[in-house]
């Protein structure tokens, strides 16, 4: 599997994300989390089976939840730009480049 660094902004998102799962309903976070965890394992084994929107950025859609995530897929490394609530602004992620990310 090849792997995955989470965009410090991608993190805040997920992070924020889960807690508001969790005001909704205690274990709906760890939900959403179980839920982000098991696209990100389908990205890792398959990184170019998603959607592509430009040459190199892809995204792959969560299940149960309206959230997509965002990645960018590179020879040895993904790196994860964005956890985005699909009803909201969907490319506000754009200006998000390349950067060293730390490995999930």
């Amino acid at each position: 599997m090849i792997p995955a660094g989470l965009h410090p902004e991608a993190a805040q998102e997920l992070e924020a994300a889960a807690l508001h799962y969790e005001k909704i309903r205690p274990k709906l976070g760890r939900e959403f989390l179980a839920s982000f965890e098991q696209a990100l394992s389908l990205i890792r084994k398959r990184p170019g089976a998603w959607r592509k929107l430009r040459p190199r950025l892809y995204r792959v859609l969560l299940r149960r939840f309206p959230y997509g995530v965002v990645y960018q897929k590179a020879p040895e490394k993904l790196l994860i730009l964005a956890v985005y609530h699909c009803a909201r602004e969907p490319d506000y992620w754009m200006g998000r480049g390349v950067q060293s990310a730390p490995e999930k």
